[in-house]
């Protein structure tokens, strides 16, 4: 089987190094899930899609997430491929939506909605 990148793992499998946690998400086109990465402590997330049905898709998120760096987005670790599915191991972020932080808090000030505004900037502008 030929890999869709250079640098993609393809002759082992995911669970050879990760340990498949619960289901953290769900959209249109793939499963989001904790996962644990074996012989260590660090917890991963990992996206989960359908190769068949979703090898553009893929392609071009893979693209899109091996090009950037920076605090403000998500980091694509390794991505894992086999004939039927496609294994994007990225950075587990834990804060939880936004808006679910405001209505937990009730409000928020003018100085933490600026922070968070900044940060949502900072990540667009890159």
């Amino acid at each position: 089987m030929s890999c869709m990148f250079k640098g993609v793992i393809c002759d082992k499998p995911f669970g050879d190094y990760y340990i498949l946690g619960k289901e953290i998400g769900r959209g249109a086109f793939a499963s989001v899930y904790k996962c644990q990465q074996k012989g260590t402590s660090n917890f991963w997330s990992v996206k989960v899609l359908d190769k068949k049905k979703y090898r553009k898709l893929a392609a071009t998120e893979i693209g899109i997430l091996l090009k950037l760096k920076h605090p403000n987005v998500v980091r694509l670790k390794e991505v894992f491929e086999s004939a039927e599915e496609v294994h994007m191991v990225l950075e587990l972020v834990t804060g939880g939506e936004l808006f679910e932080r405001i209505i937990t808090r009730g409000h928020y000030s003018e100085k933490d909605a600026a922070c968070a505004v900044k940060d949502m900037v900072t990540a667009v502008a890159y």
